[in-house]
């Protein structure tokens, strides 16, 4: 009977029916589709279940499984009963050494796999490209939309599951790979050679495993790649709230404090100027964001007449200004973080309000800078250029309005610019904020410009964990752009990682 190339591992602790809405026998459903899924596998394998105590019926789920038999007479699992420890990467662990693959592929007890043979898949992935230490799938919904293909940690939409919310086909017609910083735990193999060089998994860490150990994996040099050739549904959504310490908001904070100290930035909300200047010319900053950045336009001025949906956009501004403007009097000077061309700012100068700009060095300043000539208006607006829009030449607390339009978008680094933002606007202060949302579905890595998803942006400002919105709720303009209005808080346990995603509206205009 050949070796296993493969090693198959499970953790598993209460994945019975007591712990779910539906009463959905978790870990019987996936060693069901186990079955289904390799019952023609031709590479060799074989399937590791560790029981961290367990105190409902998984337990006998898993022991009777383990009295099964695949057709050639190999047991169906191979269990380890443990005594309970409560602490995840410490049962891996135990897995990693119990088993004997040279790809270890970790499953959690609530995921079902949908690809036949699967393992097939993922050994040709790891054949053709030695660099290669991790492969993920792709993570589903109940519902049938895709959760996760990779993860995101850092990069200028911060921590997030990549096409969250998209359909299957927009992965799979046709297959994709794609590099990623990271995948979800639930589900991912890995070379068990990676696996022994960078160490297994750190024991200290009660949640976050996955994206510490992938953090490490990719500062080792290894790629890590998500696949939509392997589909498997993730039922965590039918989970009832578990009493364990991993998953209080407390637990979170001292994990995220715990990534903070040994890598140097937020796992959640990182400051990509931070991970940049530590981590330039190494294989974790595997892809430079600030190469990929885009300046501002700098042909407004020539298109504002002939584009209508830069008119349109142009337009929308200038309503959310003015409605900031009049709510605080009309005697606030209103800092326009990204101004471009200055056509804003002008439009508010000759409707008597006051607005300064603030734009890199570039086409666009300059652009700004001649516009200066032709203003009428009493109080000309101020267009500055300046080097980092995330570095302003403004002092702490001195901004009572911040226009942040059209920029998050372009700007290499958004949580850096947001941290910026903090510090200058003024304790009763308000920072009113558009971003153009994505009109595809799945976003292109390598692209100059890096729009979001409604609930992706959303998802950022919660982690950022120095905002909280305010005045009226997110929606959803005519043209496609996300509004919202922020005031700054103290940072809130947590930072909204198990907070429910929030749906922006749409706005009257377009509703009508």
């Amino acid at each position: 009977m050949a070796a296993p190339r493969v090693s198959v591992i499970i953790p598993n602790f209460n994945n019975g029916t007591a712990e779910t809405a539906s009463a959905r026998n978790l870990i019987g459903e996936l060693f069901a589709s186990l079955e289904r899924t390799l019952a023609l596998e031709t590479v060799p394998f074989e399937i590791v279940v560790a029981d961290d105590g367990s105190t409902d019926d998984s337990l006998a789920t898993c022991r009777a499984w383990a009295q099964k038999e695949w057709p050639d007479g190999r047991p169906f699992l191979r269990l380890i009963e443990l005594a309970h420890s409560g602490v995840l990467a410490h049962v891996l662990n135990v897995l990693e050494r119990e088993s004997n693959g040279e790809i270890l592929a970790r499953l959690d007890g609530d995921v079902v796999l949908r690809t036949t043979n699967w393992l097939s898949e993922l050994v040709r992935l790891f054949d053709g490209d030695a660099r290669i230490g991790v492969i993920g799938g792709t993570q589903l919904l109940p519902d049938g939309t895709v959760h996760a293909f990779g993860d995101d940690l850092w990069s200028p939409r911060g921590y997030r599951h990549i096409a969250r919310g998209v359909p299957l086909s927009a992965l799979t017609s046709p297959p994709q790979e794609r590099e990623v910083d990271s995948m979800m735990g639930c589900f991912y193999a890995t070379r068990r050679a990676m696996h022994e060089q960078i160490g297994g998994y750190d024991e200290r860490v009660l949640r976050g495993q996955t994206e510490e150990y992938s953090t490490r994996a990719r500062r080792a040099g290894w790629k890590i790649v998500a696949t939509s050739r392997v589909v498997f549904e993730h039922w965590h959504v039918d989970r009832l709230p578990r009493a364990n310490r991993a998953d209080r908001p407390d637990a979170l904070d001292t994990a995220l404090d715990q990534f903070s100290a040994t890598w140097g930035f937020d796992r959640l909300a990182p400051d990509l100027e931070v991970v940049r200047a530590r981590y330039l010319g190494t294989p974790l900053w595997w892809r430079d964001h600030r190469q990929l950045a885009t300046p501002a336009a700098a042909d407004d001025w020539e298109r504002i007449g002939s584009d209508p949906a830069l008119a349109q956009r142009l337009a929308e501004e200038f309503d959310l200004a003015a409605l900031a403007i009049r709510a605080a009097d009309g005697a606030v000077t209103a800092t326009h973080i990204g101004s471009g061309c200055g056509c804003l700012a002008h439009a508010i100068a000759r409707a008597d309000g006051r607005c300064d700009g603030f734009e890199e060095r570039g086409a666009a300043s300059e652009a700004a800078a001649r516009s200066l000539r032709f203003n009428t208006a009493a109080r000309a607006p101020a267009l500055i250029a300046v080097d980092d829009l995330a570095h302003l030449p403004l002092p702490d607390a001195s901004c009572p309005l911040i226009l942040l339009f059209g920029v998050l978008e372009r700007y290499w680094n958004p949580v850096g610019l947001l941290r910026e933002c903090r510090r200058l606007v003024t304790p009763n202060g308000a920072v009113m904020l558009r971003t153009e949302l994505r009109s595809a579905p799945l976003d292109d890595p390598d692209a100059a410009r890096h729009p979001f998803a409604s609930d992706e942006f959303l998802a950022l400002l919660r982690h950022v964990g120095m905002w909280e919105l305010f005045g009226f709720a997110p929606r959803i303009t005519a043209s496609g752009w996300l509004e919202c209005c922020l005031r700054g808080t103290e940072r809130t346990s947590g930072r909204g990682y198990f907070s429910r995603v929030v749906t922006p509206t749409p706005s009257h205009a377009s509703a009508s």
